[in-house]
């Protein structure tokens, strides 16, 4: 066996100062993710740190002498991965702030603060190229939120929210925000709307009573598992004993499919469209 080689980081924040108790797990090394250092009931013990020390410093003294993707977090930072070979003199990983978003949610006529709403962080890839993650929204009230922002150690996206709340029109970001970047504060004023309701029928105009209703729009995208609906990243449910189903009203367009193992339905709607009756 060969000699492991000595790896050294010294772990900053934007200033310089030494950031203590990292986190730093192993990724890939050579293509897969051979090495392991965190604490699995179905792994052994492999003897490699977890974390940097009291002054920020975290050492491994016998690591691969190829190149490793490390990934650093602790509350407050962004996740970073960087991928690093091992050498004599330390590497210096400067570590940015937790991106945090922030604002107001009034009422647009009134100007009074919305009781309850929700906000969805959405990732843009590149223009007009959105995630929006629906499985971590942030309930809020009282017209005030703050939401961090978790780039899951990706570089060269933007980051933005959407808001949702009852008996209004969702809204989205007209700012954007990066790595790196200070807390951004966005306020929303929302408009008055009702949902968008629909009733679905057979074609022999009698109601459905089971069907599947996916929505597809600009910014966010219906999955299906195992052929069970999932709303991590978009609107997706099933409907059963029931031929009527809503959807939010919204800011941007919607392809609505209606569908079940008999036939389906497709509805091309736009932000301001209503749906009434849906004949598969």
């Amino acid at each position: 066996m060969k000699v492991g080689n000595p790896l050294t980081l010294e772990i900053v924040d934007h200033d310089g100062q030494p950031i203590p108790d990292v986190y730093v797990g192993i990724g890939q090394w050579r293509g897969t993710e051979a090495i392991y250092n965190e604490k699995r009931s179905s792994v052994p013990e492999s003897g490699i740190p977890r974390k940097s020390d009291s002054k920020g410093i975290y050492q491994w003294d016998w690591a691969p002498e190829d190149a490793v993707v490390y990934r650093l977090g602790k509350q407050g930072f962004v996740t970073t991965e960087v991928g690093l070979v091992a050498r004599e003199q330390p590497h210096r990983i400067e570590l940015s702030p937790q991106m945090k978003i922030f604002g107001t949610v009034t009422d647009k006529q009134t100007g009074k603060p919305i009781g309850e709403f929700s906000v969805v962080p959405v990732k843009a890839f590149r223009p007009d190229f959105y995630s929006t993650s629906f499985q971590d929204r942030l309930q809020a009230k009282e017209g005030k939120f703050e939401i961090p922002i978790e780039s899951h150690g990706q570089t060269g996206n933007r980051y933005m929210v959407r808001i949702e709340a009852d008996g209004y029109r969702t809204a989205f970001s007209n700012k954007s925000m990066e790595v790196g970047d200070a807390p951004l504060r966005e306020d929303f004023q929302l408009e008055s709307a009702a949902p968008i309701e629909a009733q679905v029928v057979n074609p022999d105009g009698t109601r459905a009573f089971d069907f599947m209703v996916a929505v597809g729009t600009p910014t966010s995208a219906p999955q299906f598992r195992m052929e069970r609906p999932d709303s991590s990243f978009g609107i997706a449910m099933k409907i059963s004993g029931n031929s009527r189903f809503e959807l939010p009203a919204t800011f941007e367009p919607q392809l609505v499919r209606v569908f079940n193992d008999r036939r389906f339905a497709e509805i091309d709607l736009p932000s301001d469209g209503t749906l009434g009756k849906v004949r598969q």
